[in-house]
């Protein structure tokens, strides 16, 4: 891809079949993660938020697995 998409990620799905539950697990390299921490006030305290965002690019390498709809 390019020099911001060099990360990796692995995405676990629960999967369920009948009374069969199992967790299926995908890695998918060539994306991007950005995490911001963000301090807010509120009623006198400071609270502190953690933002990550994932962007997964059409031609991540996913190890041949497709997306499956729910």
């Amino acid at each position: 891809m390019g020099p911001l998409f060099t990360d990796t990620v692995t995405l676990y799905n629960h999967v369920r079949r009948g009374r069969t539950e199992s967790w299926a697990r995908t890695v998918i390299s060539g994306v991007q993660i950005c995490q911001t921490v963000k301090h807010d006030f509120a009623d006198g305290k400071s609270v502190r938020t953690t933002e990550t965002s994932v962007t997964i690019p059409i031609g991540a390498d996913a190890g041949g697995k497709r997306y499956e709809s729910p």
